[in-house]
């Protein structure tokens, strides 16, 4: 729903993707529950739009977002990140 979150419309118009509705089911879970385990498994897209848009809606400028990658992955992580969030959305991202 494009009026509940316009920073995902913004994020599939920028990054030229859709987000799937297991994946929008999953960011709710993460934003609505605390201290919740889930497991993702490989291709549900985790690095290309979960985490960028879990992290849209939590990093209000009041909120520092931390985002834990393993060091193999931080390059390809950080700059998908900085193409994501810090273009339309205007987040920073900092190292």
């Amino acid at each position: 729903n494009p009026l509940k979150n316009p920073g995902w419309l913004i994020f599939e118009m920028e990054r030229r993707v859709n987000i799937r509705s297991i994946q929008v089911e999953i960011a709710t879970k993460m934003l609505n529950e605390k201290n919740i385990v889930l497991q993702l498994n490989m291709g549900e897209g985790k690095s290309k739009v979960i985490v960028p848009i879990l992290c849209s809606i939590l990093a209000d400028g009041k909120t520092l977002v931390r985002v834990n990658v393993l060091s193999s992955l931080f390059h390809e992580v950080h700059s998908y990140l900085q193409q994501a969030l810090g273009n339309m959305l205007g987040k920073r991202i900092y190292i």
